[in-house]
């Protein structure tokens, strides 16, 4: 048996290298794919892991090639929360402001950003409380 002159990569550093030559990765819309990858850790051993980063990036960064459209459909659902605020509207402004957060957040893990990800998302479980003490009470 002859061995290869070049190391095996494991499946994290294909999976990678894979996305660095991607549009995806070349695109403006996510500049920091790279440091997404590697912050990409297997839950039960700590370790970057292939199979985990393969499962996690399918899903959620097939969304940053559309990250532009989303922000304006935020833009379009944080106007719409406005205008229900300025009426009374309660409920229409929970369910507009909700995915509004959901969305901001989505955006604050694709860069990095963690004040505007934890902030959004803790808006978003005010929303998700003050939606359930509706329905409920």
């Amino acid at each position: 048996m002859q061995q290869s002159a070049l190391p095996e990569d494991s499946p994290a550093d294909a999976f990678a290298r894979l996305l660095q030559t991607s549009t995806l990765a070349s695109s403006r819309h996510c500049p920091n794919i790279q440091a997404v990858v590697d912050a990409t850790v297997c839950p039960a051993s700590g370790q970057r892991c292939g199979q985990h980063t393969e499962q996690g990036m399918k899903g959620l960064m097939a969304l940053a090639a559309y990250e532009q459209s989303i922000k304006r459909v935020a833009v379009v659902l944080g106007i719409g929360s406005t205008l229900a605020v300025v009426q009374g509207w309660v409920l229409l402004a929970m369910c507009l402001s909700l995915p509004f957060c959901l969305i901001w957040s989505y955006c604050g893990w694709l860069h990095r950003e963690p004040q505007l990800k934890w902030l959004n998302i803790m808006f978003a479980v005010f929303y998700v409380y003050g939606l359930a003490r509706y329905f409920l009470l």
